[in-house]
């Protein structure tokens, strides 16, 4: 079994190995993006913008196709409510038994 201080000081070893990779991914991943910047052209460029737009575009389009499919659904549901209960009460049966309770 291992003490306390032999733990604390694997434990020091592996986060300093840890630290060695995070600098040299970081400096390898800060190099890769200004070489990608350096050598983007105003036609890549235009081409993002243009992928940026049409995914804003369709993000507007899709939540304004849910908000008119959510308020009309839940209206028609709302009418289709109404009507059964319109026709419930108009039904012969209905209106024949308000007439006998009315004569009660």
């Amino acid at each position: 079994m291992i003490t306390d201080a032999q733990f604390l000081e694997q434990d020091a070893q592996m986060l300093d190995i840890f630290k060695e990779e995070a600098r040299g991914e970081s400096s390898t991943s800060i190099q890769v993006d200004q070489i990608s910047l350096n050598e983007l052209e105003l036609e890549d460029l235009r081409r993002i913008e243009r992928i940026v737009e049409r995914a804003k575009f369709t993000l507007v389009v899709e939540h304004s196709v849910s908000f008119l499919f959510k308020t009309l659904g839940s209206g028609v549901s709302e009418l289709a409510t109404a009507t059964v209960g319109v026709v419930k009460s108009a039904s012969p049966k209905n209106a024949a038994k308000k007439i006998t309770d009315d004569k009660e």
